[in-house]
């Protein structure tokens, strides 16, 4: 430009005012839209999430206790599942619709039957227990996360058998504290769904990193399982009022638990699911265990304040044994979540 002369500098000032002009609408930033997509992909967030999912499934074991205290379990699983169902029917429609992909259709389905079978259990088990060591027996879960991981192809530490031992003799311990040194059927079924929620928990993790973006359709798939079943499992004892009339069903009615069934659907069942679905995009099956491992604590503690039950030295030396070898696994374990 300047070999041109005057020219030359001519149409460089031409050049640098127009691109004067230009700059400010090539640099002017676009306004900012990914503060709320970082806080909800945030750690904390969905750690907090877990967190409060914890505090509500507490609150469900004394929901629990007290709702089959007077009722068959069937039909408390029955109207706790179909209040979970009303509250997801829209996202239960998108998750069966043809258009649906067939791999989210099936992995929701599968871990609805792990829920089926855990809340199951758990029915017949608190049933058969106390609410204090429902709420503990069901820190197995924590146990069971790393376990399965291991068979899945990670390295189980030592330290992770020697926490399942210790955990096993604080079941001893919280039953010989109170009642005897005996394991009761409903111990072990409450064991048993522990274990089970264990496997859908490594299970939901997987679901969610393969469908990040759909954890209200996994929620309603898993509960649409779990209403038919319970369903299914009420039908001999529906049959069997039906019998009776309209005045035997109306009766059977009005007897349900609807508060207790309502609020164990609504908020520890549908809410929860959708939490833990949402927070393990990015929380790991291992630290969601971890973080469930503070479920008996509100358990026991809600016990203690409503139902009067108490443990002595040896029910609470039981009691510690099994939350400190939970988290203890739990604290020698990964937590990253794996892609």
């Amino acid at each position: 430009l300047e070999r041109g002369g005057g020219g030359g500098a001519a149409d460089r000032e031409r050049l640098e005012r127009s691109l004067a002009l230009d700059a400010p609408r090539d640099a002017a930033p676009a306004p900012s839209t990914s503060a709320p997509a970082a806080l909800g992909d945030s750690v904390p967030f969905n750690v907090a999430l877990l967190y409060g999912a914890a505090v509500l499934f507490g609150t469900n074991q004394l929901c629990n206790k007290i709702a089959v205290g007077a009722h068959s379990p069937a039909s408390v699983n029955m109207l706790r599942f179909l209040a979970a169902s009303a509250t997801m029917l829209p996202a239960m429609r998108r998750g069966l619709a043809r258009d649906t992909d067939p791999e989210l259709r099936r992995r929701g389905l599968e871990l609805g039957a792990w829920l089926l079978l855990g809340y199951s259990a758990q029915s017949v088990g608190v049933a058969h227990t106390t609410a204090g060591h429902a709420a503990f027996t069901t820190t197995f879960t924590v146990l069971t996360v790393p376990l399965i991981a291991g068979l899945r192809g990670r390295r189980i530490p030592a330290s992770t058998w020697a926490a399942g031992a210790a955990a096993v003799l604080g079941v001893a311990l919280l039953d010989w504290g109170g009642e005897g040194l005996a394991v009761s059927g409903g111990d072990l079924l409450c064991i048993a769904s522990a274990m089970v929620f264990g496997v859908h928990t490594v299970r939901m993790e997987e679901a969610t990193t393969r469908f990040p973006d759909r954890s209200q359709e996994l929620a309603a798939l898993q509960i649409a399982v779990v209403a038919l079943g319970s369903v299914l499992w009420e039908a001999p004892e529906l049959l069997a009022v039906a019998r009776e009339g309209g005045a035997g069903l109306a009766g059977f009615a009005a007897d349900l638990p609807w508060a207790l069934g309502v609020y164990m659907g609504v908020a520890t069942t549908a809410l929860t699911l959708w939490m833990e679905a949402r927070a393990m995009k990015v929380v790991s099956a291992p630290m969601a265990a971890l973080i469930y491992s503070s479920e008996p604590l509100w358990g026991a503690g809600l016990s203690f304040l409503v139902l009067g039950e108490r443990w002595g030295p040896t029910g609470v030396a039981g009691a510690s044994l099994i939350l400190g070898s939970s988290i203890a696994t739990q604290l020698g374990g990964d937590k990253t979540k794996q892609e």
